[in-house]
This record gives structure tokens, C-alpha cells and sequence, in this order.
């Protein structure tokens, strides 16, 4: 595909950040909802909180000095989470695309070739 975009992939691009929020939000829901169906899940909210718990008594009960790492950490890995999905989408719109313009020529179907 060449450089410059077709509208319809930029309208995309548009709305996958939103569909990637809607995605893990949902499945966060799930997550947080019915922890016993996600022990992996469960185990490591716990590590952390636990962590957390941790370091804040190592540093006296101080907490304030945890939330710019904290911060950062989640922002780092919300988005790469975000970044991941949103790739995702874009990459089924760039079959998409590719099939529409004819860059990526569809195989005939039997029928198509019998005639």
C-alpha cells in the first residue's frame, strides 16, 4: 500500500483507539467481575497491591512517593495494551482495503471459473 492513506483507512484509524477502550474495558469488566475465572488475572492484581503495601512501609507510610512510578507504569502498559488493539483493527482494514482497490486480488470462487 502506498504511503498516502484512502479515506477509509483514516476513518478507521479514527475509531480504533475507541474500539481498543471499549475492548479492554470490557474485558477488565469480565476480569474484575468473576476473578475465579482469571487466577492469573487475580494473582497478579494481588502481587501488586502487595507490592505496593511493600513499599510503602519500606518508605514509612508514604505513599506520595509511589504514584509517579505507579502513574508511569500503568500509562506504559495501557498503552501498549491500547496500541496492540489498535493495530489489530488496522490491520483487518488494511485486508480490507487492499481487497476493495485491488491490491490484494481476491481467488475466484469454482463458480466464478466455470463461467
Amino acid at each position: 500500500m502506498t504511503k498516502k492513506r484512502s479515506d477509509l483507512l483514516e476513518e478507521l484509524e479514527k475509531h480504533a483507539y475507541d474500539i481498543a477502550s471499549w475492548r479492554v474495558d470490557h474485558i477488565e469488566c469480565l476480569m474484575e467481575k468473576a476473578p475465579e475465572d482469571y487466577p492469573e488475572f487475580a494473582a497478579a492484581a494481588k502481587a501488586l497491591d502487595a507490592e505496593k503495601e511493600r513499599m510503602i512501609q519500606k518508605l514509612d507510610g508514604d505513599y506520595r512517593e509511589l504514584e509517579p512510578l505507579t502513574n508511569a507504569f500503568l500509562t506504559y502498559q495501557s498503552l501498549l495494551v491500547f496500541e496492540v488493539y489498535a493495530q489489530a483493527v488496522l490491520d483487518g482494514g488494511r485486508i480490507l482495503h487492499a481487497f476493495v482497490t485491488g491490491e490484494l486480488p481476491a481467488k475466484p470462487t469454482l463458480t466464478a471459473e466455470r463461467t
